[in-house]
Formats: C-alpha cells, sequence, structure tokens
C-alpha cells in the first residue's frame, strides 16, 4: 500500500463513523394519542318561555339566561292576569339540579329548586314567594 492510499484508508475510518451517524435520522418521539374529546355540556344560555300555577294563581314566563360555569343569571318577565311584572334570575346548575332565586319589585325575592333535561332544553320546579309556593315548566326557546 502506498502512502497515500494509507492516508485514504486512515481519513475513510476515522470519517466513517461522522458519515454514518449523519446518515441516520432519528425520529423524534411520536405525539401521544389523542384521547376522545367530551362535547361541550348544553348550557342554560338563552332564551325560555313557560308557565306556572299556585293552584290559586297561573301565569306565564319568558327568561334570558346566561350561564358561566356553574352559576347563571338573566331577566325574567312574569305574567298575572294580562299584568307583567319584570325581574331577575340567577342561581347555579349542579348536573341537572337548579337553585333559583327570582327578584321582582312587585313581587318580592322567591327562592327554589328544579331540574333541567340532560339537553338543557326543559326545566321544571318550584318557588316559594312569601310562603307561596309555585310550580314551573319551562322551554328553551
Amino acid at each position: 500500500m502506498t502512502r497515500i492510499q494509507s492516508i485514504c484508508f486512515v481519513l475513510v475510518l476515522a470519517v466513517a463513523p461522522v458519515l454514518s451517524a449523519c446518515s441516520v435520522k432519528t425520529l423524534p418521539p411520536a405525539a401521544p394519542a389523542m384521547g376522545t374529546v367530551e362535547p361541550a355540556k348544553p348550557k342554560l344560555t338563552g332564551g325560555w318561555k313557560g308557565s306556572w300555577d299556585t293552584g290559586s294563581y297561573s301565569g306565564t314566563f319568558s327568561m334570558h339566561l346566561t350561564q358561566k360555569g356553574k352559576k347563571f343569571s338573566g331577566t325574567v318577565a312574569i305574567t298575572i292576569d294580562s299584568r307583567t311584572t319584570k325581574g331577575t334570575v340567577k342561581g347555579t346548575i349542579r348536573k341537572n339540579k337548579l337553585t333559583v332565586v327570582v327578584s321582582t319589585k312587585q313581587l318580592g325575592t322567591g327562592k327554589g329548586t328544579g331540574e333541567v333535561n340532560k339537553a338543557r332544553t326543559t326545566m321544571s320546579g318550584t318557588v316559594t314567594i312569601h310562603g307561596s309556593k309555585s310550580t314551573f315548566n319551562g322551554s328553551k326557546t
């Protein structure tokens, strides 16, 4: 072997590991598998219409609610004998259970409980104002 061949052979031996490392591509680790994304739960947000009944009196109501987390609030219009009184409504929702506080200038403040269906399109329950218990049923509009 000639001197030039020996130098080339030594260079090949010295450079081969570097070239071999360059030619091997390392792939990044695979991204974790995405689990199924659970759809967002329906909210109470929106318009509602319904009826209420104390046994002695009855009427209708309409509400516009906004839900943020487990709390909701909004406006309510309650009709009694063709007269409408306006006020506010607020409360909490846990699973399908509601706690409700209704306040109007003419009727005062009432507290109650209720339930909504899973799709958040119907509700029912009771509210007590000045010792008088009213049942209510409503649907999302």
